[in-house]
């Protein structure tokens, strides 16, 4: 019997994708996110995938908004405790 893995596959069968996304095989070979042509092998980036779900649900525009300079500074300075001078 395998043991359990540590690290989580970044490369994923076409099973494997199908099952993560929780959707059939034949929609993952249909659309091809995240399909990366590993030597002899198909593969399914998990990053990839995770990414076009980001941005099918709005999270990616999100997140890529509050990982800006500006926003970073505004989340300082509203998280800063005042100091006096």
């Amino acid at each position: 019997m395998a043991e359990p893995r540590a690290i989580p596959p970044r490369l994923l069968s076409e099973d494997q994708a199908a099952e993560y996304l929780g959707i059939p095989k034949a929609e993952i070979v249909r659309q091809g996110i995240g399909r990366v042509p590993f030597g002899r092998y198909v593969r399914y980036d998990r990053r990839a995938l995770d990414a076009h779900l980001d941005a099918l649900s709005g999270l990616a525009s999100q997140s890529a908004n509050d990982d800006t300079p500006d926003a970073a500074f505004d989340r300082f300075l509203r998280d800063e405790p005042a100091r006096s001078a």
